[in-house]
C-alpha cells in the first residue's frame, strides 16, 4: 500500500522549556531543541495529521510512530494536589485513582494527596476506602487544589479484595473488578472471557444439547458403531475443576443466565460496561447458590452505589460495535432512581467476507450475534427495587469456506459416479466446516426488592427465562458414513424462578445468619423440523424412506423428536448459613436442601468453611468441605418419551485447603489444593430398562392400539442411568498484582493448574466377539425383565432366556481433562496515555480414543468404504497442546466531556495452529498421519501458506 504523509504544524501555545537529559534532572532546553520538543509535544496531543489511503492504517501508523519514536514527549503532565475528608475528618490511607489515565495516589495522615494527569480537563476520580468505592467528577487545572468531601463510610471487611458485606468467602473464589476486566487482551475486549484465565477453569464445547445422543443405541446393540466407542462427558460452557460442562452456573445480579458465551466462544452475552465485577467460585460456594455440582460465576451489574453520574460510551471496532449509557435519573431527598443499559452487535462474517474472504479458515466458527441488557431501579434509605433484562441472539451463517466445502462435496459425488474424473478428495464422512444454520437466543427478565435496615436485610426476586435454539444435525449410514438426511432440532425452554433470602446480624461484627428458599419451574420441548433427504452416490447407503420408517418404528428417541417431546418439572430448595467472626477466625457452617420433582429425589448438602488470619504477617489459612446436588442437565436425558424421567440428582463433594499471602497493598499469592468426588453421574446406558412399564407413547395409541390392548406393559428402555462416578484432584497457583499507585508500571496475574480428572461409566465392556455372541443368543427375543444387583445385571427375555452382565468398566481420563493449564496476563502503563497488555495461555489438549485401523466394506459397484477401528485403550491419546499469545495497545485522549480510547489488538500473534480434533475420511483406508486428519481451531487468518494473527482495532468514546 502506497502511503503519503503531510505534517501540519500549528502555533505552540506554551513552548516546552524543560526536558529530561537522561540523568533524571530537568534543565533548560537548548534553543536549537525547542522546536523539536514543541513538535513532539504537539504530536502527543494529536496535532499531527497523516493522510493515508486507508483510515485504519493511518491511525495504526500514527499510534505505532508515537509509541516507538517519541516516548519522551509523553512526559508532559499536569500535577494537582488535594485533600479528602469524611464527616469533617481527614480520610487517611485511602487510594484515589483517575479513571481515564489509571494514575493513582494515597492520602497521608492529613487526608492530602498529589496526583498527575496528562492534560487539563475533566476527570473521574475513584476513591477506594475500607468501606468501598466512591466516584467523583472534577475539573483539573494546573495549580488547582481539589477539596473532596465523601459520604459517610459503611463498615466492611479489610483485605486485598474489596468485597461487600454479604459473602466474604476467599477459598476457591477469585474476584476481579471492573478495572482488571476492561480491555482484557485477546478476547475482543470482552470482560467475561477473563474467567478462562483463572485457575481451574477451562472451556468446553458450547453448541447444541445433543438430543440425538442415543439415536445410535440400537446400532451399538447390533455391534455397529462408526464413532468413538467411549464417552464420559456432555457439552456445555466451562469446566470448573473437572466438573460436568453443565455442572456450573452463571448469574447476572443473582439472575440465572441460560448461557454465558456467544457461539464460537467469541464473547460473553453481557456487555463490558454492564459488568462491575465477577466472582468465580471454583469450589465450595455459599449456600444461596445451588443446583450446581461444579462452580458458580456471579456477575455484578451496576447499582445505585456505582451509578453516580451520567456516563456512557460508544465503541466501533472491526468485528463489533456497542454502546452503553448509565445515569441517575433522580437523586434528591433520600430517593435515587437510576438507569443503566447496553447493546452490542457483531458482524465478523460480513467484515471478513467483504474484506478478505480468502483468509477465513475452513472450520471458522464466527457467528453474528447481538445482545443487550438494561437495569432500572429506585433506592431509598432502606429499600431498593430494581428491574433487570438481558437478552442475546446468535446466528451461524454460511461463510466463503462453507460454500467452498459444498462445492467440493458436489464434486466428490460426481467423482463417485465417474471414477475417472479424479475429483475424489472430499471427506464424505465428516465436514470440516462449522455447524451451520444455528440460531440461538434467550430473553430473561427479573424483578428484585431489597430491604436493608443495617442489621437486617431481606431480598425477594422473581425471574422469567425464555430460551430457544434451532440447530442442524444429520444422520449418516453406519456402513458408508454417507449422510442420508438432514434435520433441525428445536430446543425450546421456559423457566420461572422465585427466590427469598433473609440476613441478620445477630451479634454485631461477630455473628451473621442467612437463610432463604428458592423455587424453579421448567417447561422444556424438543422437536424435529425441516427433515430433508440428502443425495446419495454410494449404493451401500440405505434409502431415505426405508431409514426414516425404520427409525420411527424402532427408535424411541427419533420417534419422540419426530412427534415432538415435552417435559415439565420443578425444583425447590431451602438453605441456611451462619458466619462467625472471632479473633482471626472466620467460620461459615451451612446447609442446603434440594428437591427434584421428576424422580422425587431429595438431597441435603452440609457446607463448612474455616479461615484464620495472622494479622501481623497478613497470612491466611483456608479450608472448606461441602456437598452439592444438581438435576440432570438436558431434556434428552429426562424425557418422558425417550429418556429416563426416573434419574436422580447428580452429587459432588468438594474439599479444599490453601494458604494466601498478602504482600504490601498490591501483591497477593494463593496456593490451593482440592479433591472433588462425583456420584450419580448421568451416563448413556444401553442396558437400563424399567420392567412392567405402561406403554404410553401417543403414536402407538394411534397406530398400534391392538398391540397395546394385547400387551399393555413393556420393559421400557431408559437409555440413561445414574451409574457414573468420578473424581478430580489438583493444585492451583494464583499470583495477582494490582495496579500501582502511578499510571506507569505493571499489573496482572499468573495462574497455573495441575489437575487429574477421571470418570467411570460403570458399563459392561464387551469385546467384539462377546458382542457378536450376545447378539446371536438374543436375536428375535424381547426383553421381559431387567434388574441390577450392584455390579451385576440380570436380563430375562420373553421366552425365558436369561443373561448376566458384569460391570467390568474402569476409570478413564475425563473427556474434558486438561492436566496442565497456565495463563499470564500482564499490563504495562507507559504513562497516562499509553498502555500495553498481553495474554499468553497454555493448556494440554483433551484426551481421545485414537483410530488404529479401518475395516474395508465393498459393494456391488466396486466402491469401497472404510469403517474406523478404535483402540481398546480409551482416551489414551492427546493432540498437541494449545497455546497462543495476544497483545493489545491502548491510547487515551482526554477531553472535557470524557475520553477517546483508540486500540489495536492482535490475537494469536505468532499464528499458532491449535489442534481441535481428528476427522476420518470413510472413502480412504487408515493411513497414520493422513487419515484421520487433524482439524484446527479457527484462531488465525490464512494468507497462502502463512498464518496471520486475527486483527481487532477500533475506537471507544466515553463520556
Amino acid at each position: 500500500m502506497r502511503l503519503s504523509a503531510f505534517l501540519l504544524l500549528e502555533h505552540v501555545e506554551k513552548p516546552v522549556e524543560r526536558f529530561f537529559d537522561g540523568t533524571g534532572n530537568g534543565s533548560k532546553a537548548p534553543i536549537s531543541l525547542t522546536p523539536l520538543l514543541n513538535f513532539l509535544a504537539k504530536m502527543s496531543r494529536r496535532k499531527v495529521f497523516l493522510t493515508l489511503k486507508s483510515r485504519f492504517w493511518n491511525r495504526l501508523l500514527h499510534i505505532s510512530a508515537v509509541a516507538l519514536l517519541i516516548p519522551g514527549a509523553l512526559l508532559a503532565e499536569v500535577a494537582v494536589s488535594g485533600a479528602i475528608t469524611v464527616n469533617g475528618r481527614p480520610l487517611v490511607d485511602a487510594r484515589i485513582v483517575v479513571e481515564e489515565s489509571r494514575s493513582s495516589a494515597t492520602t497521608d495522615s492529613g487526608g492530602r494527596f498529589a496526583i498527575a494527569v496528562p492534560a487539563s480537563g475533566f476527570y473521574t476520580l475513584r476513591v477506594y476506602t475500607p468501606g468501598g468505592m466512591q466516584s467523583i467528577r472534577r475539573e483539573i487545572r494546573p495549580g488547582a487544589f481539589l477539596q473532596i468531601t465523601l459520604r459517610e463510610e459503611v463498615a466492611s471487611e479489610d483485605g486485598f479484595f474489596v468485597l461487600g458485606n454479604r459473602d466474604r468467602t476467599r477459598l476457591s473464589r477469585y474476584s476481579l473488578d471492573k478495572e482488571e476486566l476492561r480491555r482484557f487482551p485477546g478476547v475482543y475486549g470482552d470482560s467475561l472471557k477473563a474467567v478462562q484465565s483463572l485457575p481451574g477453569v477451562s472451556p468446553a464445547t458450547p453448541v447444541g444439547v445433543s438430543p440425538t445422543a442415543n439415536l445410535t443405541s440400537q446400532l451399538k446393540a447390533a455391534g455397529i458403531s462408526i464413532g468413538p466407542p467411549y464417552s464420559n462427558s456432555t457439552n456445555g460452557s466451562v469446566v470448573l475443576r473437572g466438573s460436568s460442562a453443565r455442572g456450573s452456573r452463571f448469574f447476572l445480579d443473582g439472575f440465572l443466565l441460560p448461557y454465558p458465551f456467544h457461539l464460537g466462544d467469541q464473547a460473553s452475552v453481557v456487555n463490558n460496561d454492564f459488568i462491575q465485577g465477577i466472582d468465580v467460585y471454583t469450589g465450595a460456594f455459599p449456600a444461596r447458590y445451588g443446583l450446581a455440582t461444579g462452580g458458580i460465576v456471579a456477575i455484578r451489574a451496576p447499582d445505585a452505589e456505582t451509578i453516580t453520574k451520567p456516563s456512557g460510551h460508544f465503541n466501533l471496532a472491526f468485528f463489533l460495535s456497542d454502546a452503553h449509557y448509565e445515569a441517575p435519573l433522580y437523586d434528591s431527598e433520600g430517593v435515587k432512581i437510576y438507569f443503566a443499559g447496553a447493546a452490542r452487535k457483531s458482524y465478523p462474517n460480513y467484515v471478513l467476507l467483504q474484506t478478505a474472504p480468502q483468509t477465513i479458515p475452513p472450520n471458522a466458527k464466527f457467528a453474528d450475534y447481538a445482545d443487550g441488557q438494561f437495569k432500572i431501579g429506585m433506592k431509598t434509605t432502606a429499600h431498593e427495587i430494581s428491574l433487570l433484562y438481558a437478552g442475546a441472539r446468535d446466528r451461524l451463517r454460511y461463510t466463503q469456506a462453507v460454500a467452498q466445502a459444498d462445492k467440493e462435496r458436489d464434486a466428490a459425488l460426481l467423482s463417485l459416479l465417474n471414477p475417472g474424473s479424479g475429483l475424489n478428495n472430499y471427506n464424505s464422512n465428516t465436514d470440516t466446516r462449522p455447524p451451520v444454520g444455528v440460531d440461538r437466543q434467550f430473553h430473561t427478565g427479573g424483578l428484585r426488592w431489597q430491604l436493608d435496615t443495617g442489621r437486617l436485610s431481606q431480598t425477594v426476586q422473581g425471574q422469567i427465562n425464555r430460551f430457544r435454539e434451532q440447530f442442524e444435525l444429520d444422520f449418516r449410514s453406519p456402513f458408508t458414513g454417507e449422510r442420508i438426511f438432514n434435520f433441525e432440532i428445536l430446543d425450546n425452554r421456559l423457566e420461572k424462578q422465585a427466590f427469598y433470602e433473609l440476613e441478620a446480624e445477630v451479634v454485631k461484627k461477630h455473628l451473621f445468619l442467612r437463610a432463604g428458599s428458592e423455587y424453579r419451574q421448567y417447561d422444556w420441548e424438543l422437536s424435529m423440523q425441516n427433515l430433508t433427504e440428502s443425495s446419495s452416490a454410494n449404493p451401500n447407503t440405505p434409502s431415505f424412506i426405508d431409514t426414516i420408517n425404520r427409525l420411527i418404528s424402532e427408535n424411541r428417541t427419533f420417534r419422540a423428536l419426530y412427534d415432538g417431546d415435552r417435559t415439565f418439572y420443578f425444583t425447590s430448595s431451602a438453605f441456611a448459613e451462619a458466619e462467625i467472626l472471632y479473633g482471626g477466625f472466620r467460620i461459615t457452617p451451612g446447609i442446603r436442601s434440594d428437591y427434584y420433582s421428576l424422580s422425587r429425589d431429595h438431597g441435603s448438602g452440609p457446607r463448612l468453611g474455616v479461615e484464620y488470619l495472622f494479622e501481623q504477617t497478613k497470612t491466611r489459612l483456608l479450608a472448606s468441605a461441602s456437598r452439592h446436588f444438581a438435576p440432570p442437565g438436558g431434556l434428552e436425558q429426562i424425557s418422558f418419551e425417550s429418556g429416563n424421567p426416573y434419574l436422580l440428582m447428580e452429587e459432588s463433594d468438594h474439599a479444599a485447603g490453601g494458604i494466601e499471602q498478602q504482600i504490601g497493598r498490591s501483591l497477593m499469592i494463593r496456593i490451593e489444593g482440592y479433591h472433588n468426588t462425583y456420584r450419580n453421574l448421568v451416563v448413556e446406558d444401553e442396558w437400563n430398562h424399567r420392567p412392567f412399564s405402561p406403554r404410553t407413547n401417543k403414536r402407538d395409541f394411534v397406530e398400534r392400539l391392538d398391540s397395546i390392548i394385547e400387551t399393555p406393559l413393556e420393559a421400557r428402555p431408559l437409555f440413561y442411568s445414574n451409574e457414573g462416578s468420578g473424581g478430580s484432584h489438583g493444585i492451583e497457583l494464583f499470583l495477582i498484582k494490582k495496579a500501582e499507585r502511578s499510571s506507569r508500571g505493571f499489573s496482572g496475574w499468573l495462574s497455573f493448574t495441575a489437575s487429574w480428572t477421571k470418570r467411570n461409566n460403570h458399563q459392561p465392556r464387551l469385546t467384539e466377539d462377546e458382542r457378536t455372541e450376545f447378539n446371536r443368543r438374543t436375536f428375535g427375543k424381547t426383553l421381559f425383565f431387567y434388574h441390577r444387583f450392584g455390579p451385576l445385571q440380570y436380563l430375562q427375555y420373553d421366552d425365558g432366556h436369561e443373561e448376566w452382565l458384569y460391570d467390568n468398566d474402569r476409570e478413564e481420563l475425563y473427556d474434558l481433562d486438561r492436566t496442565y493449564q497456565a495463563s499470564i496476563v500482564m499490563r504495562y502503563g507507559f504513562n497516562a496515555n499509553w498502555r500495553l497488555g498481553g495474554h499468553w495461555k497454555y493448556a494440554d489438549n483433551v484426551p481421545f480414543t485414537p483410530i488404529v485401523d479401518a475395516e474395508r466394506i465393498g459393494g456391488d459397484s466396486g466402491l469401497s468404504t472404510y469403517i474406523p477401528e478404535y483402540s481398546e485403550a480409551f482416551n489414551s491419546a492427546r493432540l498437541k497442546p494449545v497455546h497462543q499469545l495476544s497483545v493489545r495497545l491502548d491510547h487515551f485522549d482526554n477531553y472535557e466531556w470524557g475520553y477517546a480510547n483508540w486500540f489495536i489488538e492482535l490475537i494469536n500473534v505468532y499464528g499458532h495452529q491449535n489442534p481441535e480434533k481428528e476427522n476420518f475420511n470413510f472413502l480412504y483406508p487408515y493411513v497414520r498421519g493422513f487419515n484421520p486428519e487433524v482439524q484446527y481451531e479457527s484462531n488465525y487468518l490464512s494468507s497462502g501458506s502463512r498464518r496471520l494473527p486475527l486483527l481487532n482495532a477500533g475506537l471507544e468514546m466515553r463520556f
